[in-house]
């Protein structure tokens, strides 16, 4: 019997090149603002969250599913830039939410034409059943990867 050598996935590395390129023209579109591709992300999610209720930078975090040093990072940016701000917590004095200045409000349409842009860009030549399946398909990829450990 011949053992063959395991082949190197191919998946990953493509999700990895898109994941990558989507950053870049984001962040070219984004540059004339003053914002990046995360922390106009950012800014987006705290006005849609207005509407609910507070954020503060744990629930950001897990929203984005990254580090709090990282979410730290990116609202310290932002806070310098004057998009947002860090306000006492209504239900908790301890903790501290996160709230849209009116500059950074007034970007909320330009920020969702650059992003429906770039989707456009990236779902090119696609048609609807297409795009619908890629969805489906992504959150199918992810919700697998939230499992953690091989299971």
């Amino acid at each position: 019997m011949v053992l063959r050598k395991r082949q190197m996935g191919d998946v990953g590395p493509r999700l990895a090149v898109c994941g990558k390129l989507c950053k870049q023209r984001m962040d070219q579109k984004l540059q004339q603002y003053g914002v990046t591709q995360a922390q106009a992300q950012m800014i987006l999610c705290l006005i849609r969250a207005e509407e609910t209720g507070e954020m503060n930078q744990q629930e950001m975090g897990r929203q984005f599913q990254i580090k709090a040093s990282t979410v730290n990072g990116i609202v310290e940016r932002l806070e310098e830039k004057g998009f947002l701000t860090r306000v006492t917590d209504r239900r908790d004095n301890r903790r501290r939410c996160l709230a849209v200045t009116d500059k950074g409000r007034r970007l909320e349409a330009e920020l969702d034409q650059r992003v429906g842009e770039t989707e456009e860009m990236m779902l090119r030549g696609m048609t609807e059943t297409e795009k619908q399946e890629l969805r489906r398909l992504l959150d199918c990829v992810a919700e697998n990867l939230k499992g953690g450990a091989e299971q």
